[in-house]
């Protein structure tokens, strides 16, 4: 399953957009397959141990537990899986609808809306009323999932540089552009199609690029590349 995990996710990890930078990729179990840290009791979701619904491709430093050299700050998912109500969490094979997860699912297409980036290369809760749902499931997920930690918040940092540098470019293309440059119109055309390229979801940190990007959206031609996606 790991390499067709892998071709799914454009070699990506499902919940950080990492590539080969941070580790070696695993298979990682939404739920926990043999123990759950927030039920002591519970011997882990074993019957889904080979249920490929609940395989996430995954890198180390969002599967695992570890501490980030730089902040100390403590992140990985290991075995956790809180959940908005103990009561509800399933513990023999069975429907799992009375489970509400608190963890963001990156297989869930809204799920993934409910984060967002922002240049300094942090990632954050797109909902910003903290007595919210949504609030409180991202905010725990940016957490357990790892994703501030000080590699990805320096990589996300140049990532939103690069995007303004390209949208500088764009802006001086386009205005000569429009007054009939030939080498303009070239010009022009290779940025869009290197702002294509950062928030096509083959490429790393591809939302946190659309977070950037989107900071941009009153130009008429950023627009037109964000609809196009």
């Amino acid at each position: 399953m790991k390499p067709k995990l892998k071709q799914v996710s454009f070699s990506k990890c499902w919940y950080c957009e990492s590539k080969e930078i941070r580790a070696d990729k695993a298979v990682d179990h939404f739920r926990p397959k043999s123990a759950v840290f927030e039920s002591p009791s519970h011997k882990g979701y074993w019957w889904l141990a080979f249920d490929w619904r609940n395989f996430r491709y995954s890198c180390q430093y969002c599967n695992e537990y570890r501490i980030d050299a730089v902040s100390g700050a403590t992140g990985g998912k290991a075995t956790r899986f809180p959940l908005f109500d103990e009561r509800g969490r399933q513990t023999v094979p069975g429907s799992l609808s009375s489970e509400r997860p608190l963890l963001l699912d990156p297989v869930v297409r809204n799920d993934v809306k409910l984060l967002t980036f922002y240049a300094d290369g942090m990632a954050r809760p797109r909902e910003s009323n903290k007595r919210l749902r949504n609030y409180r499931r991202a905010k725990i997920s940016i957490e357990l999932y790892n994703l501030n930690q000080s590699d990805l918040q320096d990589l996300r940092r140049a990532l939103f540089h690069q995007v303004t540098e390209r949208v500088q470019d764009g802006d001086v293309y386009y205005s000569e552009h429009s007054g009939g440059s030939t080498s303009a119109k070239t010009g022009f055309t290779r940025v869009v199609k290197e702002l294509h390229e950062m928030i096509d979801q083959k490429s790393s940190y591809s939302m946190a690029a659309r977070a950037a990007l989107k900071s941009y959206k009153k130009r008429p031609w950023i627009r037109d590349i964000l609809a196009s996606k």
